[in-house]
């Protein structure tokens, strides 16, 4: 497999219409199944195996649920109207003492399905207008 660009490395373009916010969010509701299928049926010890100082595949996982809450912060940005979003938090802080590969993947997935449908549950209940709005 060829080598994939770091996602801190990604640059994304929001230029799109608000009218396609709904398949986005079809998307975000997808993303759970979509990883439980690729990692549930994966032997335990290669789900908490790490490389070096690298997350393993469950710690990954686990830090989808972790940023959640980066994001739930996010939407209360744009509501009140601010220019600039909440910063995310670089260092994995959250991650790293949440202790993910002690626990079983199916509690790790559903952590991750639980805060998820939160997060899509307070998308849902936005006005349209908001995601016409951008900030920084």
């Amino acid at each position: 497999m060829a080598d994939r660009l770091k996602w801190i490395n990604r640059k994304f373009a929001f230029d799109f219409p608000a009218e396609i916010y709904p398949e986005l969010l079809e998307r975000l509701r997808g993303t759970p199944a979509r990883l439980a299928e690729r990692v549930g049926s994966l032997p335990s010890g290669l789900l908490v195996r790490r490389d070096g100082d690298s997350w393993s595949i469950q710690e990954h996982a686990g830090h989808l649920a972790d940023v959640e809450e980066l994001f739930d912060g996010r939407i209360d940005d744009y509501a009140a109207g601010l220019p600039t979003l909440r910063p995310a938090e670089m260092t994995g802080r959250k991650t790293f003492a949440a202790n993910h590969n002690e626990k079983e993947i199916a509690t790790v997935l559903a952590e991750f399905q639980t805060v998820r449908a939160g997060y899509l549950a307070r998308l849902e209940g936005l006005a349209g207008e908001t995601f016409a709005r951008s900030a920084h």
